[in-house]
This record gives structure tokens, sequence and C-alpha cells, in this order.
């Protein structure tokens, strides 16, 4: 990607993590996401840190909502 790019170039490019972070989001690969929301924060981005819940514990709240789902049935 542009972003991956980017990145290659400049590797303090907090915006451009976090720019490919949500990408990552959109592409379902929350794994990716996450690695670079933190990358970010490393870097003193500070948007980062509202996302960085939301993108980080993706594992946790999908086994959560599987465990309900199960439960329901």
């Amino acid at each position: 990607t542009d972003f991956t790019e980017a990145i290659t170039c400049k590797k303090d490019f907090a915006e451009a993590y976090f720019n490919r972070a949500n990408t990552y989001t959109k592409l379902l690969d929350p794994k990716k996401a996450c690695q670079d929301i933190k990358e970010c924060i490393k870097l003193g981005y500070d948007p980062a840190r509202a996302h960085v819940n939301n993108l980080c514990n993706w594992e946790k709240r999908f086994l959560s909502v599987i465990h309900h789902t199960a439960i329901s049935y």
C-alpha cells in the first residue's frame, strides 16, 4: 500500500501507521491493525490512543460474542 511505502521511506511517520491500521481494520486484519496502532503510540501520535483498546482487544470481544451466542442456543 501507499502507507507501507511511506513507512518504508520514513520509519517514524506515525500518521502513515495510523492510516494503515485503519486500512487493516477495513480488511478485517485486526492483528496488523493493533501492531500499527501500538507503533503510533510509541511514536507519540495521540489520536491513536483512542483506538488502541478497540483494535487490540478484538480477540477478547470475539470470544465473548461466541460465548454469549452459544449460551443463547
